[in-house]
């Protein structure tokens, strides 16, 4: 939403829910979706996160033909 942008409320969000989850994450975009892969990728790289990425193409209601999908997985570890 454009009225956001810039105010890093994305970022801020996010944080906030990874810092509630531990074990292995997947964050899944459609590859055409360029400003969501650029974000997560700023993302991991600001928050010096090591990720695993693949690509596989699915079918996705409502969306014609197969979807080429980005996925990074990477591990969140909690010490007590």
């Amino acid at each position: 939403m454009k009225k956001y942008r810039g105010t890093n409320i994305a970022s801020i969000t996010v944080e906030k829910v990874l810092g509630q989850l531990s074990g292995k994450i997947s964050i899944c975009q459609l590859a055409a979706n360029q400003r969501a892969v650029a974000f997560w990728k700023k993302y991991y790289r600001e928050h010096h996160i090591d990720y695993v990425e693949t690509r596989e193409c699915i079918p996705i209601d409502g969306l014609e033909g197969l979807q080429e999908i980005i996925s990074q997985s990477f591990e969140i570890q909690r010490t007590c």
